[in-house]
């Protein structure tokens, strides 16, 4: 008998141990080679919420153990307040029993009453997810190269010669750096710096882009910490005060082994000039001599993006994982999942 429940603000030791043993034997799927993550990020990744961003964790039991789950991440800004964002996986011994439309039907009333119209799901690029969308009617949108690059393997050369090329090019710039939440005298700064991220390619995903005001990125921050990330912040500013470009790195309080390289953007007038490089370089220099206690760097990358994947390539960074994206109108997704039988 399957029964499917949220995952409430405090998981039960003994629901935790269950639910980790669930992402554990995802993760192993992928790939067995991985350390095994922690609980305390399996429960951070289903229970971190901030004033505008809610995560939301439905999850299958069969006996007493967590077989599935849909993830939701619900924002609470002013863009893209009728999309739901989720992924939905099942374990591997438990799939094709109606476990994952049983999870989608529980998780799409709730998502209409709380004034979503419409999904964007993400997945790892696998032969059972795609069956699972295309058994919907879906097909994938969008597609996300995850890379990876060992810290200690970077070569701190070229990251130094990043950083020699970039004096050559754009000497003016100065970094302006912080861990944490964003200073007051540079949010509006960070706010441009991340609206050249707009130009970023999604496919035929739709998605309304513009600037998130200082509330939304200062909620974003702290839903980032909430979820046991460390925020790593540089922004490049001309002698004006004009900013040039900025990168993130979140280290995981939780597991060292991941690191992930976020957002890098170069705003559009200071293309060209080696910016994303030495902003790169500089995050990675910074994150070794402040002894960041990191193993991995982990990025991803639409496969359209051939500028930031030529960065990345460059600095060493190896093709791990490929995402998919799918997307739908929640109403006609109702209709196809109706009311299911599970196994």
């Amino acid at each position: 008998m399957i029964e499917i429940r949220p995952v409430g603000p405090s998981i039960p030791s003994s629901e935790l141990s269950s639910l980790t043993a669930l992402r554990r034997s995802l993760d192993h799927e992928l790939d067995p080679t991985d350390p095994e993550v922690p609980a305390e990020r399996v429960q951070a990744d289903l229970t971190c919420s901030s004033d505008v961003m809610q995560v939301r964790g439905l999850v299958a039991w069969s006996d007493g153990e967590a077989v599935g789950w849909a993830r939701s991440w619900n924002y609470y800004g002013r863009r893209n307040r009728d999309a739901l964002d989720l992924d939905v996986e099942v374990h591997p011994a438990h799939r094709r029993r109606g476990i994952g439309r049983a999870l989608l039907a529980a998780v799409i009333p709730e998502a209409i009453a709380d004034g979503r119209n419409r999904m964007v799901a993400f997945g790892v690029k696998s032969d059972a997810t795609v069956a699972f969308w295309r058994s919907l009617g879906l097909e994938p949108e969008y597609e996300e190269r995850a890379s990876r690059l060992l810290f200690d393997g970077v070569d701190a050369d070229l990251m130094n010669r990043w950083i020699e090329r970039r004096d050559e090019r754009a000497a003016e710039l100065r970094l302006v750096r912080w861990r944490g939440r964003t200073p007051e005298e540079w949010m509006d700064p960070l706010r441009t710096a991340r609206q050249a991220m707009d130009d970023a390619p999604l496919g035929t995903i739709e998605w309304e882009k513009g600037m998130d005001s200082a509330d939304e990125v200062a909620g974003l921050t702290d839903w980032e910490i909430a979820c046991g990330y460390d925020p790593w912040v540089l922004l490049a500013v001309a002698p004006s005060g004009e900013v040039a470009g900025y990168t993130k790195a979140h280290v995981d309080r939780f597991d060292r082994f991941h690191c992930q390289q976020g957002d890098t953007a170069t705003v559009a007038a200071w293309r060209n000039r080696g910016i994303g490089r030495w902003l790169k370089a500089e995050m990675w220099t910074w994150l070794r001599a402040a002894g960041a206690d990191v193993a991995m760097l982990e990025t991803e990358n639409a496969e359209e993006n051939a500028a930031m994947l030529a960065i990345n390539v460059e600095m060493g960074f190896e093709p791990w994982r490929t995402y998919l994206a799918w997307q739908s109108d929640l109403a006609d997704l109702a209709a196809v999942v109706g009311s299911p039988v599970v196994d």
